[in-house]
């Protein structure tokens, strides 16, 4: 048995060597058989396939796609767990997300109430207001993230 790898998916195939002569042929020869697919993210071979395949097949399959993915994913979900545990990673996720959000304002403006929402939760003194009710940001922090932005006051 080998496999190939397309995209997402294992092909499983089943060599068989044809012998000299045994069917006419001047040389002996590897006839492969496809058996099926499996996506690489398989954690368990499906029905369909386990009735195709033998024992030592089976094994091969388990050692080769199934096992590495059931890792894969017990890890994924351990660092999803260090993740979610981690207030580090939020406050980096939250400031990775705001100077997307600086970048994608220059060309459109921002509710004023969201400003302030977002001003009132990192410093605790309250926004001085400008022209039209907006919010005037003298906070370092958020100048340098709001830099080029523009606000749109809303009643």
């Amino acid at each position: 048995m080998h496999l190939k790898f397309r995209r997402n998916q294992a092909l499983l195939y089943r060599s068989t060597w044809v012998p000299k002569g045994a069917q006419g042929n001047t040389h002996g020869y590897s006839r492969q058989s496809y058996l099926g697919s499996i996506p690489l993210t398989a954690a368990a071979i499906p029905d369909a396939l386990q009735s195709k395949l033998t024992a030592d097949e089976l094994a091969f399959v388990e050692s080769k796609i199934c096992g590495p993915a059931r890792q894969r994913a017990a890890e994924e979900q351990r660092a999803a767990e260090l993740c979610e545990r981690d207030p580090g990673w939020r406050i980096e996720e939250a400031q990775r997300l705001l100077g997307e959000a600086a970048d994608r304002s220059a060309g459109q403006p921002i509710c004023a109430a969201i400003l302030d929402r977002v001003h009132r939760s990192s410093t605790s003194e309250p926004p001085k207001t400008g022209f039209f009710g907006c919010a005037v940001y003298k906070d370092q922090g958020l100048a340098s993230v709001f830099r080029g932005s523009r606000v749109m006051a809303t009643m």
